[in-house]
């Protein structure tokens, strides 16, 4: 269970998207998980545009529900749809553990 911020650039959030043209990304609301699909496009637009710390691997309990990037967009995250192994993956990199 690693508990380390870890920043991702826009090139490797890009590399961790399907390639399909709609990805499901859900927001925390008060009491409940608002989901939508999010444009390819719109969410790559969005990691470019993205502050240095900006773009994030969340914590345990997103990753587990398959939305383990983070994409900080103003009061409420953006979990975004990855796949769990490419994400792990670039993790044990980003940390050193491959």
């Amino acid at each position: 269970m690693n508990q380390e911020k870890i920043i991702l650039t826009a090139e490797q959030a890009i590399g961790l998207l399907s390639d399909d043209s709609e990805i499901h990304t859900f927001r925390s609301g008060t009491s409940i998980l608002l989901g939508a699909d999010w444009s390819r496009d719109e969410l790559i637009k969005s990691f470019h545009a993205a502050g240095s710390e900006d773009i994030q691997i969340g914590g345990d309990a997103c990753k587990s529900m398959g939305h383990g990037l983070v994409l900080f967009t103003g009061d409420d995250p953006l979990f975004i749809e990855v796949d769990k192994e490419k994400l792990q993956k670039l993790e044990d990199e980003v940390l050193g553990l491959n």
